[in-house]
């Protein structure tokens, strides 16, 4: 089996699993996910790998999984498991564990909830309710990319998410349409 087959085998298991967690839990997670040297015991993790999935992590600042470019390199232009990436307006490239629930209407349903309780709840807690704003953007994405408009989370600013990969149509929650290239300059 290929580097890039087991790296994908591994994403789209992981990508399953932070959808069932944030869904289930309705818990907003972060992290990160990186292809490297990792030296473990019962007591003890540490190595390179460790090192820079933290530094990712921190610089995550929203809820998602960050993707490090030793695990991107295994996701060829061509690869079918570009679909589990998503890249950011700041150029991240993260995990998009609802692209594949999007197509459940039940999925996008309880995804609302859940953003639109996170909202209310931290309404006079800035740096929460950012992390919600964050989330209500990538809803909106799917929501919208799916036809289910009526599912989006009214907030008042706009973040476009791309698909991760060479040239592509980009549908952003702020209705903006670009080409973007692999390099993620705006090609307007």
């Amino acid at each position: 089996m290929t580097n890039e087959r087991v790296v994908a085998m591994f994403l789209t298991e992981l990508t399953d699993q932070i959808a069932q967690l944030t869904l289930m839990s309705r818990f907003p997670l972060r992290g990160a996910v990186t292809v490297g040297p990792l030296m473990f015991s019962e007591k003890f993790l540490f190595g390179p790998a460790l090192v820079e999935a933290v530094e990712l992590e921190k610089a995550a600042v929203f809820p998602r999984i960050m993707l490090s470019k030793s695990v991107l390199r295994h996701i060829t232009p061509d690869s079918p498991y570009q679909s589990l990436v998503l890249r950011d307006a700041d150029g991240s490239a993260f995990l998009d564990y609802l692209g594949r629930k999007a197509l459940i209407p039940s999925a996008i349903k309880w995804h609302r909830e859940f953003v639109q309780k996170g909202l209310a709840e931290n309404a006079s807690r800035v740096r929460e309710r950012q992390k919600y704003e964050w989330l209500a953007q990538y809803h909106n994405f799917h929501a919208m990319k799916v036809g289910m408009s009526d599912q989006c989370v009214s907030i008042d600013r706009g973040i476009a998410f791309e698909p991760y990969g060479d040239e592509v149509d980009v549908i952003s929650p702020v209705k903006q349409r670009r080409s973007v290239s692999a390099t993620g300059r705006s090609q307007e």
